[in-house]
């Protein structure tokens, strides 16, 4: 087993790296390099780019989510894994557009291995229903909402 404060710095890194994705996704549409790198792999990144949730685009969702683990993790830690719940249901709705739409997206991908890292890292035994059901709750809601306002 991991020690607890190896877990925590990898699970802070985690966050870091995911922080930096999403915001790294947002600046694709502006920076010519980063545009032209995910260009070369597909154009899944430009097609999941126009995806919104409430009318703002999902990358800045993401550099919320992201933000609000931060301040859980570091202030509100008996939060975290509720709001790491939370998170893979959105997650779960952003991969589930990505195929839907058929568009490889290396941002996407890397939000959901980065999100799949801190759920490994900070799984817990306590009430393991109540975080599915987090989980299943935040999918079911962001899916109808970003179906509908997007015309999915």
């Amino acid at each position: 087993m991991i020690r607890e404060s190896v877990s925590n710095r990898i699970l802070v890194g985690c966050v870091a790296l995911g922080l930096l994705i999403a915001i790294l996704s947002g600046l694709a549409e502006w920076v010519p390099w980063l545009d032209a790198f995910c260009a070369s792999l597909s154009d899944g990144c430009r097609e999941t780019a126009r995806v919104t949730l409430f009318h703002l685009p999902i990358w800045i969702w993401g550099v919320a989510l992201y933000g609000l683990l931060l301040v859980c993790f570091l202030r509100f830690p008996s939060w975290f894994f509720v709001v790491v719940a939370a998170v893979v249901g959105v997650e779960l709705t952003v991969v589930w557009v990505m195929f839907s739409m058929q568009a490889f997206c290396v941002f996407c991908i890397s939000n959901l291995l980065v999100i799949l890292l801190i759920l490994a890292f900070s799984l817990r035994r306590e009430a393991p229903w109540m975080y599915v059901s987090v989980c299943l709750a935040f999918f079911i809601a962001s899916q109808l909402i970003i179906s509908y306002e997007n015309g999915l």
